[in-house]
This record gives structure tokens, sequence and C-alpha cells, in this order.
């Protein structure tokens, strides 16, 4: 969820004054977090100046919540392309922390409920003033009519996450549709998601825990009930915590929530004085793990209790693969303690302590001291030395430990099952894309592009792990003006005159350079031109995975750019300035194939990363970039210049002569016919390799 945004509601504005303590408790968990409070019935203007960071939005105390996110999806647009998903709660439910970061992102975490025609809807809220009356009205309105939806259901409504794909127009415009309807929040928030997502395997298992009536909340007061809920049923939401009724509940939360120490058990047994050492140790979490037959004796005690029923809840993936009755189910609480983020973990075995920081390098520690091959027999000095030895070859590293292990026949069944789970997690990369788009319009002066967002955002995120769209208005906030600025159209550049507005493409390595930062070596980033209105062949997406792995595969590299033909050459399209300072005149890179950026693969590393900072470097001079000649000529340049594909093609053919990290001299090797990239075509012009 750290990608995530968090919005909290508060339907009093007298609960205000807990606005810092709940932004605390959630801050490193969310990218952002956005506070909404009902407008109060007096005073407003006063209470807006004292609570500068607060939107306030009439809710009716909480009863038409969906309102906030109308406001939202107006204020706050830009932040939906740089989140994964959103989070929403009022402020009396308590988000479980510790297990946050064990959902999925990509699975919505909400109740799945069965949508049936308002006729078979009855009691509750259906026949109140907000219910069915309601709904029927929002039948007959035209706006709402274009959805097809004649289906409802209703639930608790105080808090859901949806993930980034959800995050649609349509999704917003539906809020404020019943909104404007004056719907019941349980009837208009679950209906809305119940329809947008029916499938119920997109939803994500979980348990919760919301209290109704006096007699009932008053559980809430007791330490020992808020800990039981959180850390041994390991529910999602509590509700409802009132901080201003209960203010010792603060404290309650900061013991359960605070400590960046813990202590991960496995056991079988009852607890012995050992593992009551632990246990009550105040500054310090205890996570038992159990298994099949571990007593429930821990169900009673202040740790962190993962019977093999919640492992099964928590770690739905892994559960199958680990047997029961074996060491090897500690996984469970190494997967809790790094997701909830502690910075000290303890492995406790045979009264030993083992002790690791949670760092970059925490999935060694995992594989490492997991495995238990037999009593006597520990793999742990062996894999320990290798990996940390091997630096930034741990994968191949774990592989080749991996494949000795069942060559020697030094390992069993069951490891080899938590083996593989590694195994797969170090081979997996994730695909990614990020695009640009102007807006055009009061927001920049390029073309207004923004048609091209929500049909691609919907299609990658069927595609893609991770989707991410700048515009130059983002590129602004975040202090990148310089490289979305106005260039001077001229007679070379003049194809260009909307890019001219919005810098030429500069800003093409460095939103490369921005994403590859959040991910990991190894996973793959894709750019790709918008305007399919304009090229048609931009909106060719089949296979687009396999074509990503067939280009880095043909290649061998970490970076693939296309070529754009067997005739046209580097020197032809590129300003006779950059063919002189950065190619120093050389024959090889004038007589270089022509390469076209609108399709760039990247997988990450640091080859690719050196290559894209050059780039971008390059790209920030003027200069280069720019549409004047600067007295520089040459008979081969076509008084058409290329802009920022023509300086990385200047970049590569020199990498290739210099014969830079074993880069293929016929580099890229393949093109696409008219573009379309599933169309793969290799060329047989290689002449300029006799400049070499």
């Amino acid at each position: 969820m750290k990608n995530s945004i968090l919005i909290i509601s508060f339907n009093f504005y007298n609960c205000l004054n807990n606005v810092e303590y709940i932004k605390n408790l959630y801050s490193k968990f969310f990218l952002k977090i956005y506070i909404y409070c009902d407008i109060p019935n007096n005073d407003l203007e006063s209470i807006k100046k004292s609570n500068e960071n607060i939107n306030f939005v009439f809710t009716d105390k909480g009863y038409y919540n969906q309102n906030i996110f109308v406001h939202f999806y107006k204020n706050y647009y830009n932040d939906l392309q740089n989140c994964d998903g959103l989070f929403y709660t009022m402020d009396d439910n308590i988000l479980n922390i510790n297990i946050l970061n064990l959902m999925a992102k990509d699975k919505l975490i909400y109740y799945y409920n069965e949508i049936k025609e308002l006729d078979k809807h009855s009691g509750w809220h259906w026949d109140m003033v907000w219910g069915k009356r309601q709904i029927n009205n929002l039948l007959i309105d035209n706006d709402f009519k274009k959805y097809n939806i004649n289906k409802f259901s209703g639930a608790f409504a105080d808090w859901f996450y949806l993930p980034k794909k959800y995050l649609t127009y349509d999704l917003f415009d539906l809020f404020d549709l019943f909104g404007k309807h004056k719907i019941f929040l349980e009837l208009a928030i679950p209906s809305i998601i119940n329809n947008i997502e029916k499938d119920k395997n997109k939803y994500q298992i979980f348990t919760d825990d919301v209290l109704w009536g006096e007699n009932d909340r008053k559980k809430l007061f007791e330490y020992d009930y808020i800990y039981n809920s959180l850390n041994h049923q390991h529910n999602i939401v509590l509700h409802p915590i009132k901080f201003n009724q209960t203010p010792k509940s603060k404290t309650i939360l900061d013991n359960i929530f605070s400590k960046d120490t813990c202590n991960i058990i496995y056991t079988k047994n009852k607890p012995d004085d050992n593992i009551f050492k632990y246990i009550n140790d105040k500054n310090s979490d205890t996570i038992i793990v159990g298994d099949k037959n571990t007593p429930n004796d821990y169900n009673n005690l202040n740790c962190i209790y993962l019977d093999y029923i919640n492992q099964e809840k928590l770690f739905p993936k892994l559960y199958n693969l680990i047997s029961l009755e074996n060491y090897s189910r500690i996984n469970f609480g190494y997967l809790y303690a790094i997701k909830k983020g502690y910075k000290y973990i303890n492995e406790i075995y045979d009264n030993k302590s083992y002790n690791f920081n949670n760092d970059n390098n925490i999935f060694d520690i995992m594989i490492i001291d997991s495995l238990y091959i037999q009593e006597k027999i520990k793999l742990r000095d062996i894999i320990r030395n290798s990996l940390l030895n091997s630096k930034n070859n741990t994968k191949n590293t774990f592989k080749k430990i991996y494949n000795k292990l069942l060559f020697d026949n030094q390992i069993q069944q069951n490891d080899i099952d938590i083996l593989n789970i590694w195994l797969e997690y170090f081979s997996k990369h994730k695909y990614n894309i990020v695009y640009f788009y102007s807006e055009g319009n009061n927001y920049d002066n390029g073309l207004d592009l923004s048609y091209c967002y929500e049909p691609l955002l919907k299609l990658s995120n069927n595609i893609f792990d991770n989707v991410k769209f700048y515009t130059p208005r983002i590129l602004k906030s975040l202090n990148y003006k310089d490289d979305v600025k106005e260039f001077q159209v001229t007679n070379i550049n003049k194809a260009y005159s909307k890019m001219c507005k919005i810098g030429l493409s500069r800003w093409k390595p460095l939103i490369l350079l921005l994403e590859l930062e959040k991910m990991n070596d190894g996973d793959i980033l894709i750019y790709r031109d918008v305007d399919y209105n304009k090229y048609n062949c931009l909106s060719k997406y089949e296979d687009i995975i396999n074509i990503i792995d067939k280009c880095l595969n043909k290649v061998n590299f970490d970076f693939f750019i296309s070529r754009e033909s067997e005739d046209l050459k580097l020197g032809q399209y590129t300003k006779p300035i950059v063919i002189e300072e950065i190619g120093k005149n050389d024959d090889f890179v004038k007589n270089f194939p022509l390469l076209i950026a609108n399709f760039i693969i990247v997988r990450k590393s640091k080859i690719s990363i050196e290559l894209l900072n050059e780039w971008y470097n390059l790209c920030k001079n003027d200069k280069y970039i720019d549409g004047f000649m600067y007295n520089k000529n040459d008979n081969m340049f076509k008084n058409f210049t290329t802009n920022e594909q023509s300086i990385l093609g200047v970049i590569i053919a020199k990498w290739v002569k210099e014969k830079k990290y074993n880069i293929n001299e016929k580099y890229p090797l393949i093109g696409f016919h008219s573009r379309n990239i599933c169309n793969i075509i290799e060329f047989n012009n290689y002449d300029y390799l006799k400049y070499l």
C-alpha cells in the first residue's frame, strides 16, 4: 500500500483535533493522505482558517460520503496517475497496519455482495427516505442510464480499497450521480463497487471487526479485546474507535503498532519460560508461528499469533506450498515481519537468537534462516556466506547453490518446496509501462492528447504490473520545468511545432529514470507514444509481453530501441553540431541506422541506467536539441532533426563502435514494419560496418 493514497473522512469537525495523530499512525504506509470533513453548521470560514489542510465537503454527517470522491477527482486528479490504488476510511475505523502490506495492491479490499434488482431488496435502509425511492429517481436520470446498471447491493461502507485500474472517470461519475440523488452511502458505495467488479476472484479475502450497539462497543475500551482483534484474529479493520470518547485508545494503538523490533518463534508446543521471556519483552513484538497441533494458549497472550488457519488467510499463495509439521512454516513469520516493516528481526531457534536488519538484503536473510534440512544439518552458514559475498549477483548465486544441493542430495522434498518459492521470487520480474501526454487547453501549449488517458489506462492495467502517466503539468509540479520548456519553432523542427511547446521530448529519458528508481533490478520498463488516433500502430497491444521478451532476447542487451528502416541514416536527421561534438564527426556514427524512439524497452540494470543518464544529460543541453544550427553544416543533413532520438542514436552508435558492454555491432538488429510492433522485421543493410 506504500504507493497508494489514503482518504480519511471525518463526519464531525470537533473530531479534527485527532487529525495529526491519525496521519502519523498511517503516514509511512501510504504515498499521500488527504483529510475530508463534513461542512459544519456554523462558523465555516473560521474553522477553515484553523484547518487549512482539510477539505470540507457536504456529506450530511457522512450519510452521503460518496460526495468526497467527486471533489477528490476534480482537485487531485494528477495524484491518481501516480498511485497504485485508493484506500478510503472514516476516522473511527482503525486500519490494521500490521497486515496492511500483506494485502495485494491489485485486488479490491471490500465486501463482495450479490447485486439484485431493486424490487428484491426490502427493509433496512432500502425502505428509508434515502433508499429505493431515491434509487428510482437515479434510474430515470439520463446521465446514469448509459451505465446500464439496474442491480444494487448494500453493506457497511465506511472503508474500501480500489486498485488503480478502477480509478476511472466512470467510477467518480457514478459517485457523483449517487450523491446527486442523495442515496445513503451504505447503498451507494457497495452498489457502485459491486457493479464495476462482478468477479468474486478480484476481491481480496479478509476479515473485519465491526461492532454495533452500546454493549458491544464497550469491548473497544479494553486493551485485550483490541489486541486480540488486530494481532490474533488479524482483522483488517476495527470499528469504531472514537478517540474523543476513549483517548486511552491512542496509547493502546501505539503499543500495538509502534515497535521496530520483533522476535519470530516457530513452535508446536505450549509456551515455556524461554518463550515467555520474549513475549513479556515490552520493547519488542513477538511473532509466534504455529502449526496444526500448536495449542491455543497463544490466543490469550500478548503476542502476534499466526496459527495455521490465519497463515492461509494472510498468505494464500504460499500456504499450500509448505507442509504442516515443518519448521519451514517460519517463512510466514518472516513475511509478516518484513511486510509490517520492522527494522530489526530476531529469529529464535533452540533458545538462540539470530539478528538481522530489515534492509535490502532481507530476502537473502529470509531464505538463509528459514531453511532447515534436518535437525543436525543446516544450510545457514553455507547459503548466508555465499549470498552475502555475491553482492549484486544474488539470483545467480542462489541458483548455483540450489542446483548443487539437488545434485549432492543434501536436501529433502519439504525444503525443495521452499527453495522453489524463493527461486520463483528471484526469477520473477515485473513489466511496467510509462506514458507521456500533453493536455493542451489551459494546462500547456502542446496538443490535447488527454483522450488517450482513460483507454490506455484501462488497456494497460490488464497487461502490465504498473502503469504511469506523466504530463507537462505533472513534471512542473515535480520541479522539472526546464524539461518541458518551450522552444522556438524553426525550419528544421517545424514538423514538431507542438512538441516545441513541451520540451521537444527532452523529458523522455527523465520519465524513464524516474520510474526506474521505483523498480528492482531486472524489472522491465516500457515507454510508448500515445497518439493512436494519428498513428494507428500505437493501438496495437496484442501479445505485447511476448514481443517485449523477443526484442530483449534478440538484441541481448538491457536497452532496446528499434531501427527505423533499411536505408535511413543517422547523419541525415541529426543536427551537425550533435554529430560533431557528441559523435566526433565519425563516419560510422553518421552512417549508423536511424533509430526511432516511439517504443523503448528498458531492463533495469547499471548498464541501462548509465545509458539513460548519458542521454538525459545531453538532452538538457539546448544546443543539441533546439532548432538552431549554430553555424554547423553537413551535406548529409536533410534539414530535418529528430530531436531527442537523434541524440540517443549518436550515443548508441558510439557504444557500438567502442563495443561497450559487448553491445552487438548490428544493434538493434530488428525493427517493425510500418511501425507496428506486432510485425517484427530483420534488416540486410549493414554497410555502415565498413567504417569500424
